[in-house]
């Protein structure tokens, strides 16, 4: 019970009392005694009723109004593109799923698959952010990174502070699992849980009372049969919406786009990162868009294709690659820069302030090493989370890693980098590791 309640509680006692002693008061009055008493308690209880009544309604305009808080969710991309139809679809089946039994059927898990770079999770950002989805859970949105090697039990405990319950002790997942079950149980709040990659990962948040949903973005849609859950698939975008994308991206408006925007757009795949980054190299490169599609027709995909045998969609590939291979290296190596960011986990945003460390073996400065890192947001290589922190998509740093020659020795690289600057006289100061 919140403090409003409570006030409102203590209130209708006391102009119950007052209305009592009024009462009692206007038979005295009828017996012509006690008539400035009578006037008192009457002044005094009507304003308590209306002090009551709008105690009353501000309490019915805060449950109205009141909209769940964001927990670790992204903010929306730059030059996001509205995809109004697909959130329509997404929020109807959450919000539909609210009201049937999810023990029985399931349906309080809802399943957003498609291929990487096709937009799941910048839709589920999306979707997060929805008014109307944020009143629905009122206690709260949680979005959790998953990725092919997520460390479950730290994930779980992010979850747990996210419910107000820091600290929370957690042995193992089923351990995690146990509490967090317990905790939310009468919670109404949505789970996200973004790129997930193994069942056994998703089955350590299946926790959920009738009040809360869970929302999951993953390329395997056996995950989502498997979890019994509700299946969303996304699609490429429509011709229009990539057509509004590149624009954006290329710093123009749609109806200034040249008619090859549309054979770029085909080339692309019609998939929202490959858009991003080609419209990027159209506006950061002095060349025409005829040159990025023949960049685009010819590229070496068979070399793709040896690289990453699992993803079938070569088009945002080739993408990537002719990005990268556009870096300039004057009057700073933006591609040897771009490469070294291998040496970082996975989904792990990586602060400035590391690559300004980092980078000193390059001879970057700190302005150099923001101009970098600003350089490969507006092409969009990375983006900046909320803290100001790089963050790549998993399928660059997939990319960065098949094009980094020796992985060890940037390795060593990197660790020689934090030796030489924390070493005084020969001696290092572990301490402030």
């Amino acid at each position: 019970m919140n403090r409003l309640n409570i006030v409102l509680r203590v209130f209708a006692v006391i102009a119950l009392i007052i209305a009592i002693i009024s009462a009692i008061m206007v038979w005295l009055y009828h017996q012509s005694q006690y008539e400035p008493l009578f006037n008192v308690f009457t002044g005094i209880s009507t304003l308590f009723l209306l002090f009551e009544g709008w105690l009353i309604s501000k309490s019915t305009f805060q449950k109205k109004s009141r909209v769940g808080r964001l927990y670790n969710v992204p903010k929306l991309p730059d030059h996001y593109v509205n995809r109004r139809e697909a959130i329509a679809k997404l929020k109807a089946s959450i919000l539909r799923s609210n009201v049937s039994s999810v023990a029985i059927t399931g349906t309080g898990k809802i399943g957003l698959q498609g291929m990487g770079g096709i937009g799941k999770s910048v839709l589920a950002i999306a979707l997060a952010h929805d008014k109307d989805i944020r009143r629905k859970f009122s206690d709260g949105i949680v979005w959790l990174t998953i990725s092919q090697t997520p460390n479950i039990v730290a994930r779980q405990r992010q979850l747990a502070d996210a419910m107000g319950e820091r600290g929370l002790i957690i042995d193992d997942p089923q351990h995690g699992k146990s509490l967090l079950e317990t905790l939310l149980a009468n919670r109404r709040c949505l789970i996200i849980l973004d790129d997930v990659w193994e069942l056994e990962h998703a089955e350590a948040f299946n926790i959920l009372s009738e009040k809360s949903k869970l929302l999951i973005t993953t390329r395997n849609s056996n995950i989502i049969h498997s979890l019994n859950a509700e299946l969303y698939c996304l699609d490429e975008l429509e011709l229009d919406q990539a057509l509004e994308l590149l624009a954006k991206w290329s710093g123009l408006s749609s109806k200034d786009l040249p008619i090859i925007a549309s054979q770029v757009a085909k080339e692309c795949g019609y998939l929202p990162l490959a858009l991003a980054m080609v419209g990027a190299l159209v506006q950061h490169n002095p060349e025409s868009w005829e040159h990025a599609l023949h960049r685009l027709q010819n590229a070496d995909l068979e070399k793709l294709r040896l690289q990453f045998p699992e993803y079938p969609y070569q088009h945002l590939l080739a993408t990537l690659d002719a990005s990268f291979m556009a870096l300039p290296k004057t009057p700073i190596d933006l591609k040897a820069c771009y490469e070294s960011l291998a040496v970082f986990l996975e989904d792990t945003p990586i602060p400035i302030k590391t690559l300004q460390m980092f980078w000193t073996s390059m001879e970057l400065n700190t302005d150099d090493v923001q101009d970098v890192a600003d350089a490969f947001v507006g092409r969009a290589l990375a983006r900046l989370d909320k803290n100001g922190d790089l963050i790549l998509h998993d399928l660059q740093y997939s990319y960065l890693r098949t094009q980094t020659k020796d992985l060890i020795l940037l390795h060593q690289r990197f660790l020689n980098t934090y030796v030489n600057t924390l070493s005084v006289d020969g001696a290092i100061l572990w301490h402030k590791l």
